[in-house]
């Protein structure tokens, strides 16, 4: 089970795929992190745990 809108379990191949049956893994994903260094500037991007979404 997934909250993502437009995706769902297959259970024979025990993957979550898109509408299309495309494996959701392989698909463009957003990721965010918090403020890991805890310096409060918000300057994630030159964090080393920054992954960018695209």
């Amino acid at each position: 089970m997934t909250s993502v809108d437009g995706v769902r379990w297959d259970e024979s191949r025990q993957i979550n795929v898109t509408a299309d049956g495309t494996p959701w893994h392989t698909m463009p994903q957003a990721a965010s992190t918090t403020d890991t260094n805890l310096d409060g500037k918000g300057d994630d991007v030159s964090d080393p745990y920054y992954a960018s979404a695209s």
